[in-house]
C-alpha cells in the first residue's frame, strides 16, 4: 500500500506543478488510519527539497501537528513550502497558544495560513472566533515584551488571516 501511495503522491505532484497548482498535503496526525510514525512532516523534507518537486507550490496541512515547530523549520528552509495552522484549533484550544508561538518562532509570517479544517459551519466559525482570540492575545505579549509594535501585530495577523491566502490562491 505504501508503494501505491507513493506513486499517486509524486504523480499528482507532477500534475499539480505541470498545471500551476497548489498542493496541499497532510502533515499531521489526527486520523485513525494515519500511522503516527511516519507522520512528522520532517520525513517530507527530502521529498520536498528534491530537484524533482522543488519547484511544487506545497501547503503542510494542520501545521505538522503534533510536530508543530518541525512543519514551520521545513517552511522556512524551503521557498516554495507554506504552512496551514489547521490543527484541531477547536477542541485543543488550550495548546494553541503554544502552537501559535512555535509557528511564529520558526516561520516567516508570509507562509503561514489560517486554516478552520472541515467541519460543520458553527463549528468552524466558533474555531475562527477562538483563533483570532488567541491570536490576539499572542500578538499582544509579543507587543509589551518590545518584539514587536501594534502596527507589526496588526500586520502579522493580517498575514495569517487573510493576505496570504490571498496573494497565494489569487483571489
Amino acid at each position: 500500500q505504501k508503494g501505491l501511495r507513493d506513486f499517486l503522491l509524486c504523480h499528482t505532484m507532477d500534475v499539480a506543478r505541470e498545471r500551476g497548482m497548489w498542493m496541499h498535503i497532510h502533515a499531521a496526525v489526527g486520523d485513525p488510519d494515519i500511522v503516527y510514525q511516519r507522520a512528522n512532516p520532517a520525513q517530507l523534507y527530502p521529498l520536498l527539497h528534491s530537484e524533482r518537486f522543488r519547484a511544487n507550490r506545497v501547503v503542510l496541512i494542520h501545521g505538522g501537528w503534533p510536530w508543530v515547530d518541525e512543519a514551520a523549520a521545513i517552511a522556512s528552509i524551503l521557498p516554495n513550502v507554506y504552512v496551514d495552522v489547521s490543527e484541531g484549533t477547536l477542541f485543543g484550544m488550550p495548546n494553541v497558544r503554544q502552537r501559535i508561538m512555535e509557528v511564529l518562532e520558526a516561520c516567516p509570517y508570509s507562509k503561514i495560513l489560517y486554516g478552520a479544517d472541515g467541519s460543520i459551519p458553527e463549528a468552524l466559525w466558533i474555531t475562527a472566533r477562538r483563533y483570532k482570540a488567541v491570536l490576539a492575545r499572542v500578538l499582544e505579549d509579543l507587543v509589551a515584551e518590545g518584539f514587536c509594535n501594534r502596527r507589526e501585530a496588526v500586520q502579522v495577523a493580517r498575514l495569517i488571516l487573510h493576505d496570504n491566502a490571498v496573494r497565494m490562491y489569487s483571489l
